[in-house]
């Protein structure tokens, strides 16, 4: 019996990591190399706040003032973007024979579309997300998601891990932290599932009750599978964990940032401010005799100054708006950040209701398309591996597994209809794969419908062929025909 990895509470650093020191203690040596301050990093850009970027001071002439600046949350918005594109309803995991009906039972049972949606959105900013498999309770397949925070390569040839532990915060409170850590290594041919429990100090506990120290999957395949973006871990070229989507982009991120805040500033300050001597701002003498602060010394909006003209009075400024000079500096931003990240040259668009992202039909020629193409190819493998490791935890060894994405942003639905007509109709391609293609259908899906059109395609233009003889509607039909013709 296996257990779930989310516990009640999560790990947002590695800093201090008891499992990783762990780890170590066990012999085995998770990749470092300064990589995991850079997933901080990353991950600090998706929540939209960077501690030493969005923190500033803004001196007010009588003392500075911090600020924080305003975010435009763009690096989760790309991340977001690439996981609403590559995993969403539209997807379709499909198994061939007996195995087809029980692997959507799984997919449904463990929301697993909603829930990859969400692993993918992480997995591309913070550059690694990971998919579990093991037995539950009653030994039904279970499917965890784990951000790339929580995994911890074992043993990998390159890119590719081979075994690998996933840890998680059970709970903390007053007595400390209990963490779970959950291995998964090949020995003997088949994958175990090796559970943990850790103390605040790395000691190990004991399991609760029902949960086993060595559980053999009986798996020759992987029962995890590595879920990141298809290009180069340039922050450590030898790690196997893999590179955020934006993380060669920080400089544009800063950029937009740096012009967002501006703009928004723009407003704020915009409007009319007033420079006063610091002898009428700092007091101010009550009819009674007390004296008063004339204007609030953290007020970034007033500005005092020291003067020696006794006569001096506050004095007004009315700034010109430059509103169109930030939001064309802004779109500049963002149409290179979307390309930086492969997403294009104009995927966002800044308008009076925020940033837009576009919605026509792509090109195949297109930058999107191409990274959408290549990102598939290590998430289509992904995919295939969890169904073929669901399969052999059911018993079936040999299941042939299928993974269709959704193209309907790439070519217009219409367009990739007449397209396979046009090579139906010329004998360039057959019925069935048509059917597939336009569909998404298995091949067994498409047989199905090949065989219901051409019984549909037997049936003649006589009504004797549409509707029952033995009453019905096509007898009442005719009765009522013989009759008139009878009366006339």
């Amino acid at each position: 019996m296996g257990m779930k990895i989310e516990g009640s509470g999560s790990i947002d650093r590695r800093r201090d990591d008891v499992i990783r020191t762990w780890l170590v203690k066990q012999e085995f040596h998770p990749p470092t190399d300064g990589y995991d301050t850079f997933c901080d990093e990353m991950l600090d850009w998706y929540k939209g706040y960077v501690e030493n970027f969005h923190k500033y001071s803004v001196n007010t002439g009588t003392k500075t003032v911090s600020v924080t600046r305003y975010s435009l949350g763009a690096a989760k918005m790309i991340a977001e973007d690439y996981a609403n594109l590559l995993m969403n309803e539209k997807v379709k995991i499909t198994a061939d024979g007996a195995f087809a009906t029980q692997l959507d039972t799984i997919l449904q049972d463990n929301d697993f579309f909603v829930r990859a949606n969400n692993l993918l959105e992480l997995a591309f900013a913070i550059g690694t997300g990971a998919l579990v498999e093991y037995k539950g309770v009653n030994e039904t397949p279970v499917i965890d998601f784990v951000p790339g925070i929580m995994v911890y390569p074992l043993k990998w040839d390159m890119q590719h891990i081979t075994e690998c532990a996933f840890g998680s915060l059970i709970e903390s409170g007053m007595d400390g932290a209990t963490y779970y850590v959950q291995r998964h290594v090949l020995e003997n041919g088949t994958y175990h599932i090796h559970n943990t429990y850790l103390n605040k100090k790395g000691e190990t506990i004991d399991l609760p009750e029902g949960l086993e120290a060595d559980i053999d999957t009986k798996c020759t395949v992987p029962t995890f599978q590595i879920i990141r973006p298809n290009i180069v871990n340039s922050y450590s070229l030898y790690n196997p964990m893999g590179m955020s989507v934006y993380g060669n982009a920080v400089d544009l991120l800063k950029a937009v940032d740096l012009v967002f805040d501006a703009y928004i500033n723009e407003f704020s300050l915009g409007r009319t401010r007033m420079i006063v001597p610091t002898g009428i701002a700092k007091l101010t003498m009550q009819e009674d005799g007390t004296a008063k602060l004339s204007f609030d010394p953290n007020d970034v909006v007033t500005y005092a100054y020291d003067s020696k003209d006794s006569n001096a009075k506050p004095e007004y400024i009315q700034p010109q708006l430059r509103a169109d000079s930030f939001e064309l500096g802004l779109q500049r931003n963002l149409n290179l950040l979307a390309k930086k990240c492969g997403l294009g040259n104009e995927r966002y668009q800044f308008d009076t209701d925020g940033v837009k992202t576009a919605t026509e039909v792509i090109s195949e020629k297109s930058e999107l398309y191409q990274s959408m193409k290549k990102h598939e190819i290590l998430l289509r493998s992904a995919l295939i591996g969890m169904g073929r490791a669901l399969a052999q935890m059911c018993g079936y060894a040999d299941a042939n597994i299928t993974v269709d994405f959704d193209d309907s942003i790439i070519e217009d639905r219409g367009t990739l209809i007449q397209r396979h007509i046009d090579l139906t109709s010329a004998k360039l391609e057959s019925r069935l794969t048509a059917i597939m293609e336009i569909n998404h259908y298995s091949k067994a899906e498409a047989e199905k419908e090949l065989a219901q059109i051409a019984s549909e395609d037997s049936i003649s233009g006589v009504p004797e062929d549409w509707f029952p003889k033995d009453g019905g509607v096509g007898d009442d039909t005719g009765a009522g025909s013989t009759a008139g013709t009878a009366n006339s």
